[in-house]
This record gives C-alpha cells, structure tokens and sequence, in this order.
C-alpha cells in the first residue's frame, strides 16, 4: 500500500512542482489533466484491487491508510479545482476508505480545526500550483509535525498509535 501510494505521490509532484516540464500554469492544467487521465486511473485501479475494506487491510486504518488518505484527499481536491474526474466513482472501495477515515470519531478535533481547510504551501509568486489545493503534502506534514501537541490526531503523527492498537 505504501509503495503504491508513494508511487502515486511521486506522479504528483512532477505536476505540482516545476521540476520538470510544468512551468507555467497553463503547462499546470495540460499535466494535471494528463495525470487524472493515466496515472490516477492506474494507480487508483491498483489500489482499488488491493482494498479489502473499509480500509486497506480491514476493519482498522493502518499506517498505509493515513498515507493513502492523504493523497485521495488531495487528488480529490485538485480535481475539483481543475473540474476532472477524481475517479473514485470507479473505486468504491477507496471512496469509502476516504469517507471512513473522515468518519473517524478519534480524527474529528483534526477534521474540525481551521489549518484543516485552511492553509497554504510553497508559494512561489502566488501560484495556485503550489498550495495545498494542488496537492502539496509536504507542508501538512511540516506544519502538523512542528504543531504536534495541538494536532495530535494528524495522519503523519498517529500512524504510530494507531499502529500499536
């Protein structure tokens, strides 16, 4: 689930970032289609294949969840803003770890506090690619991570107590 999640990560950054051919934002919007287009699909197709339900390995989230959690809820975001199809409506299964996790009564103070919807990452010159809305996971982590007494229940920081349930 890592692996695969980390994979799907890794197609991310070089449509958010501009390591590569993505420099501008029209160049932003062709790459971010194109990755829906084949790297989504895939990816969520394989992920989909491996699910057993509500959550990866079961009935409890385990460290890939979080992980995989994250990037759905990233993609999802990035396809709303882009108006893509986000193809969890192809991968019930990982729809409904999506909503699971959401659902979780121990990450509701996460859910509910303001640095959930609000917040930005990397801008650089004020474009829209580098924010979270574009699927920038690294400054959640930072953030949250620095922020550890007040955000307890945040993916990168609880993979280990959930792990030990």
């Amino acid at each position: 689930v890592l692996d695969q999640t980390y994979d799907l990560r890794n197609d991310l950054m070089k449509v958010v970032y501009p390591f590569g051919s993505t420099k501008t934002k029209a160049d932003f919007e062709q790459a971010a289609k194109k990755h829906f287009e084949r790297n989504v699909r895939t990816h969520f197709t394989k992920l989909e294949g491996f699910c057993i339900g509500p959550f990866m390995t079961g009935v409890k989230p385990r460290s890939g969840d979080f992980v995989l959690w994250e990037m759905l809820d990233q993609h999802i975001i990035l396809a709303r803003a882009l108006d893509l199809d986000d193809w969890l409506g192809e991968c019930p299964k990982l729809a409904t770890l999506h909503s699971s996790m959401r659902a979780l009564p121990e990450l509701a103070d996460y859910f509910a506090a303001p640095c959930d919807a609000v917040h930005e990452s990397n801008r650089r010159g004020g474009s829209p690619r580098h924010r979270r809305e574009a699927g920038s996971t690294a400054w959640r982590c930072r953030f949250l991570t620095a922020r550890r007494i007040q955000h307890a229940t945040h993916w990168l920081i609880s993979t280990q107590a959930w792990a030990s349930r």
